[in-house]
């Protein structure tokens, strides 16, 4: 297992910042940006949600690949590890705050009807982070967040 790489960048505690980093791993989460996902992101005005102007998220975004670039084991594998993951997690502790990033993850996740093994190993880091959601409190609003789907 790789140590963690320093070199990763952080943002303030509880900012939209290090909660759009979360959300844009669960975005990337399997290897790639699948058209429902992103059709997703934009339904529920996730970058809204975050109160993230456009260039921010891009900036996130940016910052996420950069990071994720420069700590890869190999130029094709671009893994996170599970410290410096936890250490993102652990850049939010508000609850409110938790809720809303794992509802959006799990929007943004569950958009394509399947849970790839980086997408279940995000989800799994959330809970053993921030423990259930269900004890996050209210469901985020949204154009129509916790609507279902069929």
């Amino acid at each position: 297992m790789r140590q963690a790489v320093q070199s990763v960048r952080s943002y303030p505690r509880n900012s939209p910042h290090a909660a759009g980093r979360l959300v844009a791993l669960a975005l990337i989460a399997n290897g790639q940006i699948k058209a429902v996902e992103w059709a997703r992101f934009r339904e529920i005005g996730a970058q809204a949600q975050l109160g993230l102007a456009g260039q921010e998220w891009h900036d996130i975004v940016d910052g996420l690949c950069n990071d994720l670039l420069a700590t890869a084991p190999t130029p094709i594998s671009c893994l996170v590890d599970r410290k410096t993951m936890a250490r993102w997690f652990d850049e939010l502790d508000d609850r409110q705050l938790q809720a809303l990033v794992i509802f959006l993850s799990a929007e943004l996740i569950f958009a394509d009807g399947c849970i790839d093994p980086g997408e279940a190993a995000l989800l799994r880091v959330a809970t053993e982070r921030w423990g259930s959601p269900c004890a996050t409190g209210p469901t985020p609003a949204g154009p129509d967040a916790g609507a279902a789907r069929s």
